[in-house]
């Protein structure tokens, strides 16, 4: 009796134990808990999110791109205005140094009694000066039988005239002007042709 009363309670308290064959089917319920459909939704998020997160990154290096290009840009432009600001300065210091050299030989008569030799020496100096500040921007303003503009030209005086035709326009041209980059950095000493009997036939003149 004692032995068949043992087997009867291992027998029950076997029973009372879960199975191993059900807790793997358990797991398997578990495992497949979402339909095929909604895996599918959950990759199309983390896609979206990825693309969009790849979209981001995009857009801040072509940001970063176009910000270094355009400092690039700005350094070369900023580099560019001090070298013709420079070159302005100098020569406009230059002018002076022309007009020494036309004042010279234009006095023709003092010119000539110059030696020869050493008169081509300086003219071909003058004309290398010449040259060299032209290519670099320099123009020559020689106004000689245009109307008179005070805003360009400086009258120091008149020349009388009975044609009307050239009434207020530059009958001498004194000393040339000199512009750089379309902008006038020494006026023209010019003078203007007038009627007879006028008090002044120049406007104003332009300092």
């Amino acid at each position: 009796m004692d032995t068949d009363d043992t087997r009867i309670d291992e027998h029950t308290a076997d029973q009372g134990k879960p199975s191993s064959d059900t807790d793997d089917v358990v797991f398997e319920e578990t495992s497949e808990e979402t339909t095929p459909a909604e895996r599918i939704a959950k990759l199309r998020t983390k896609l979206a999110a990825c693309e969009e997160e790849k979209k981001q990154y995009l857009d801040g290096w072509q940001r970063a791109k176009a910000d270094y290009a355009n400092a690039v840009k700005r350094s070369g432009d900023e580099r560019m205005e001090i070298i013709r600001s420079a070159n302005e300065a100098l020569i406009a210091e230059l002018v002076p140094v022309l007009e020494s050299f036309s004042m010279a030989m234009g006095n023709t008569e003092g010119w000539q009694k110059v030696d020869a030799n050493w008169r081509t020496g300086v003219e071909y100096i003058h004309g290398q000066l010449v040259r060299t500040l032209e290519e670099h921007g320099l123009a020559t303003i020689d106004p000689k039988g245009a109307a008179f503009d005070p805003r360009i030209h400086t009258a120091i005086g008149e020349v009388v005239t009975d044609d009307p035709a050239r009434y207020h326009t530059v009958a001498e041209v004194v000393s040339k002007g000199y512009a750089l980059g379309g902008k006038t950095i020494k006026s023209p000493t010019v003078k203007v042709f007038a009627e007879p009997g006028a008090d002044s036939a120049a406007p104003a003149a332009h300092s």
